[in-house]
């Protein structure tokens, strides 16, 4: 089994106004999703939109290519549904994309004491 990297970014495919971070994350997908199983928690709109992507379904993966993608809305991007979305998927490791965005680093950060994750390749799970 291919290890899994839950990862966090702001904004990514369909996407493209926030340049390079969402570039950074949908090249790495590119690159090593034949190695990894990227799974990407998101927006469900692009950077400076206020409706979400057209055809997009929000709060349910989808899939985007190498990758499983969950769109939130904005309402699911509280503490408490990042904290349930996070520990409720399966992963390897936790990549955050930023270290200052206050959705998708700062609230997962500050909710760490509360989750844990189900861990990919044992039954154990593990704090993060």
């Amino acid at each position: 089994m291919r290890p899994i990297v839950l990862t966090l970014v702001h904004h990514y495919l369909p996407g493209y106004r926030s340049g390079g971070p969402l570039r950074t994350i949908a090249n790495m997908v590119d690159h090593l999703g034949g190695e990894l199983d990227f799974r990407i928690i998101t927006a469900d709109r692009d950077a400076e939109d206020t409706a979400p992507y057209a055809g997009v379904d929000a709060d349910r993966w989808t899939r985007m290519g190498e990758a499983r993608v969950l769109y939130l809305s904005p309402a699911a991007q509280s503490l408490p549904s990042l904290t349930r979305w996070i520990r409720d998927t399966a992963h390897d490791v936790l990549y955050l994309n930023s270290f200052f965005h206050p959705v998708f680093t700062q609230r997962p950060l500050a909710g760490r004491r509360s989750l844990t994750c189900t861990a990919h390749a044992s039954s154990a799970s593990t704090a993060i």
